[in-house]
């Protein structure tokens, strides 16, 4: 996996207990197809197979049913896409080793302004105005 190095900072380490605590809450249910979805997700992040339908294969099932039983545990597959990429934009500007090109490779999107329009819709300004602190506030 290509998640950040944590270097004993303390804003990493906290940042990164938030996103495994995204779906904690639901760990005691019996099947959580979202927390499996946005783990699956995370894994694959920088890799090509980011599709409902390649997902929707690696588990085993349909398209059309891994997306009602996701809607059903109250998410969509775009939800759980976005929100993956946006805790680990948030670790890696944390970590503050990558330019703005390797983090849009990363986080999957094919071109840098892609990213820049995502980042921008996620916190208001785009990711060349953001000094390391602004991010940390928003999140």
């Amino acid at each position: 996996m290509s998640r950040p190095i944590q270097r004993h900072n303390p804003a990493i380490i906290s940042a990164a207990r938030r996103q495994g605590a995204f779906f904690a809450r639901a760990r005691f249910e019996r099947e959580n197809l979202a927390k499996l979805t946005y783990e699956y997700l995370l894994y694959l992040l920088d890799k090509s197979g980011l599709s409902l339908d390649a997902a929707a294969i690696t588990f085993g099932m349909a398209e059309r049913t891994l997306r009602r039983k996701l809607v059903a545990e109250g998410m969509s597959y775009r939800q759980l896409l976005e929100q993956v990429r946006r805790d680990t934009c948030h670790l890696y500007f944390l970590e503050g080793t990558r330019n703005l090109s390797e983090i849009a490779a990363k986080l999957g999107y094919s071109e840098l302004s892609a990213f820049t329009r995502a980042y921008t819709s996620w916190y208001g300004h785009p990711p060349s105005q953001d000094t390391g602190g602004a991010i940390a506030l928003a999140a």
